[in-house]
């Protein structure tokens, strides 16, 4: 991977979470990048992996509302819910969607959650 490659997708992810307007959002309590990207080994076959700290993730509509405003044209709203019978997490949702052919993974995580 080149430098460039990992500034590209670093302040693609920073823009992101810029226009969904999450650092003014006074639910949102932090954002981490995580991943491939933010050890700084993502290719070109890397998503991009972000974790959304909050008290309650905003429901499923609203979520996927955000997404399509940003241009997001494929989305899978609750790909994984934390009361999920398959397998315990300490995630509250992730969201997988899909923006100009990138996919990106969203973690909700509360602050409980994220200590773990």
């Amino acid at each position: 991977m080149s430098q460039d490659q990992f500034l590209s997708m670093k302040e693609f992810a920073q823009n992101f979470i810029k226009m969904m307007g999450w650092y003014e959002d006074s639910d949102v309590h932090g954002v981490f990048i995580v991943g491939s990207v933010s050890a700084g080994c993502n290719d070109s076959r890397s998503d991009l992996d972000i974790v959304v700290l909050v008290d309650v993730p905003a429901s499923d509509e609203v979520r996927l509302s955000n997404y399509q405003f940003m241009g997001c044209q494929r989305a899978m709203v609750g790909f994984f819910q934390k009361d999920a019978s398959q397998i315990n997490s300490n995630v509250a949702v992730i969201d997988k969607i899909w923006l100009n052919k990138l996919q990106i993974d969203i973690s909700y995580c509360t602050e409980n959650e994220i200590a773990v």
